[in-house]
């Protein structure tokens, strides 16, 4: 008789964590990213600055920010991406403004649902409006390369409150932050 009970909870455990590894699953597979990266893909042209921005910070893995220089939209820079941007000499500003990409777990009993449901609709909400914020403004000079690593800070349970800043990373070390990148992209509409 126990054995049946156990196996029986087995199943229903089986069956929880296998939705576990398909809604962690769906949650990667919707950022947007590109193609592994490689050095080739941030050669430098000789009459351009490259800025060259990343995001390997696993504390601020739920968040993708949309990058901007102010006259268009870059990419959106998600956990474990990279992205280059070609700029002219001179000063440079960047924006960003937080997109919010949480894991979305099934309640786990009726007492809970209520508050999942307020926390989708206030991811929702976040998503729906876009305010840039100026995050960096650089000088850059024709055919440097500059990285920076996007660093994520957030008030204790403010998560929609999410900002970015910028901080300058050696080449060396960057290089080896980069290299489980992908690519960020802009999603397509």
């Amino acid at each position: 008789m126990g054995g049946q009970n156990s196996s029986a909870h087995l199943t229903s455990f089986t069956k929880l964590l296998l939705l576990l590894v398909i809604t962690v699953m769906a949650g990667c597979a919707s950022r947007p990213r590109g193609e592994l990266f490689t050095e080739s893909a941030i050669q430098v042209d000789p009459q351009k600055a490259q800025v060259v921005i990343y995001h390997n910070q696993s504390l601020g893995s739920g968040f993708s920010f949309l990058m901007s220089d102010g006259n268009q939209d870059l990419a959106v820079l998600s956990y474990m991406s990279f992205m280059a941007l070609d700029a002219q000499p001179g000063p440079l500003e960047i924006f960003s403004d937080a997109r919010v990409t949480k894991l979305i777990l099934p309640p786990l009993s009726p007492l809970t649902a209520p508050l999942t449901a307020i926390g989708v609709a206030a991811d929702a909400n976040t998503n729906k409006k876009v305010d840039m914020k100026n995050i960096a403004t650089l000088k850059v000079r024709a055919g440097e390369q500059y990285f920076y690593k996007l660093k994520i800070e957030k008030k204790a349970f403010h998560f929609e409150d999410a900002t970015a800043t910028l901080v300058a990373v050696d080449k060396k070390i960057a290089l080896q932050d980069l290299k489980k990148t992908r690519q960020a992209l802009l999603p397509s509409t």
